[in-house]
Parts: C-alpha cells; sequence; structure tokens
C-alpha cells in the first residue's frame, strides 16, 4: 500500500508559498503527492497533468521549494520536512547518484552538496587532498578515515568510485549496491567494538582495497565478462 503523502503547514503556510500563483501552489502539491519515497521525480508529465507552464516550474525553483538537476530531475527541498515515511515501506530513489549530490541540513531541508550538478563534478586540476599544479605528477590516495568519512569529503571520493564503475558500464543500482557492501563489510565491528575492521588492519591502502573488491569479476556480476574487466582504479 502506497505512503500517505503529507505537507507541513510551515510550508504550504508560508508567505513565500502563498505569494506564489495558484497554478505554481498546484503544482508543488502534485509533485509531492506522485514523488518517490526521498522527494525526487521528473515533473513533465505531472507539468501536463495539471495543465501547469514551465514558468510555474521556475517559480519553483527560483522560490527554493525544489531543487534541480540538469537531466530535467528534480527533488523537494522541505520532503523530510513534509514527510516522516515509515521504514517499512521506504523505497530508495533510483535517481541514486542525484540523492548523493545533495545533502540534508539540520533543519531537515535538502540543499546541494559540492556536487550539485551531476556533469558538474569536480574532475579539473584541484583535488582533494592536494592541488595539481602543471607538470606535477598527479598522486593521490585518501585515507580510509576520509574515503568513509559521511560528510562532504567522503561522499565526494565515493561519488568518483560510482562514476568510475557506471563509465565503465555498471548499472547504478549494481555499482551502488557492491560500494554499500564494501563500506560495510570494511566498517563491520569488532568483537570488542572498539574498531572498526579497517583499523584492524595493519595497512590499509583504500585505492588498492577498491582495485581488488571490484576487480573480481566472479564475485561481481554487475560486470558483463572478463573482457570488461575494469582498469585499475585511481583518484586522480
Amino acid at each position: 500500500m502506497a505512503q500517505r503523502r503529507m505537507f507541513s503547514p510551515a510550508i504550504v503556510g508560508s508567505d513565500a508559498f502563498l505569494d506564489m500563483p495558484t497554478s505554481t501552489r498546484e503544482l508543488y502539491f502534485q509533485l509531492g503527492m506522485y514523488s518517490d519515497d526521498d522527494g525526487f521525480i521528473n515533473p513533465r508529465k505531472i507539468i501536463r497533468m495539471v495543465g501547469a507552464s514551465d514558468d510555474d516550474i521556475k517559480i519553483l525553483i527560483g522560490k527554493r521549494f525544489i531543487i534541480p538537476f540538469e537531466d530535467g530531475v528534480v527533488v523537494i527541498k522541505h520532503w523530510k520536512i513534509n514527510n516522516l515515511l515509515q521504514k517499512d515501506r521506504y523505497h530508495p530513489t533510483v535517481y541514486r547518484e542525484h540523492f548523493l549530490a545533495i545533502k540534508t541540513k539540520e533543519n531537515g531541508a535538502y540543499t546541494e552538496s559540492v556536487n550539485k550538478l551531476l556533469p558538474q563534478v569536480r574532475l579539473g586540476k584541484v583535488r582533494l587532498g592536494k592541488v595539481i599544479k602543471e607538470g606535477e605528477e598527479k598522486k593521490y590516495s585518501p585515507t580510509p578515515e576520509e574515503f568513509f568519512d559521511k560528510g562532504e569529503k567522503g561522499k565526494d571520493l565515493q561519488f568518483k568510485v560510482l562514476k568510475w564503475l557506471t563509465d565503465k558500464g555498471v548499472k547504478e543500482v549494481i555499482a551502488l549496491q557492491e560500494l554499500n557492501k564494501f563500506n560495510a563489510y570494511w566498517n563491520e565491528p569488532s568483537k570488542s567494538g572498539t574498531k572498526v575492521r579497517w583499523q584492524g588492519e595493519k595497512f590499509f591502502d583504500i585505492q588498492r582495497r577498491l582495485h581488488t573488491w571490484f576487480s573480481n569479476v566472479d564475485k561481481f556480476s554487475g560486470f558483463k565478462g572478463r573482457e570488461d574487466k575494469p582498469s585499475k582504479f585511481s583518484f586522480h
């Protein structure tokens, strides 16, 4: 059974919301009704369904009621304020790369992370951990503390792994599942509960561990075959 969708009076009763045209407000309500359990939706069908216009979408974006992505998908900024979904009925969004490109503020609202729009991921000369100068050898390997960090730095590093996998032809959902397995395995607490698995290793090179994990074709069914075995993963 579908979960009931709600709207917070603090959001839909605000002056900013009530000052918008009726058609814009109706579009917002319908986006909220038809979005997935993380608040993501491609709005084109909904726009046609309610007879809204592109101006209505532009107003919602300009007023910061929705956050847009370059491929047309949007996410409802105050989704978590509007809705409290039951965990046993929650279905993660299929827009996983988009989900990784946002973060949740303390008040529950979504906001853009450093990777707001996927085509603009920081892949230039400024890298995490150091600045690459012209003619300088590009070397960077994050520490496990950086990679497994739950903040923006860890999210950025893990996004690079997902992009590498999808560029190799791995389906996004499979790549995400396998990365989650990698994280869960190396962060499993010890029996004493004082350490996690990677902390018990004398040496732990995150780049080498990633390559070993994902290059094992027999265990990782996301690759089509041995001819598609990935080249060595690199953060630079």
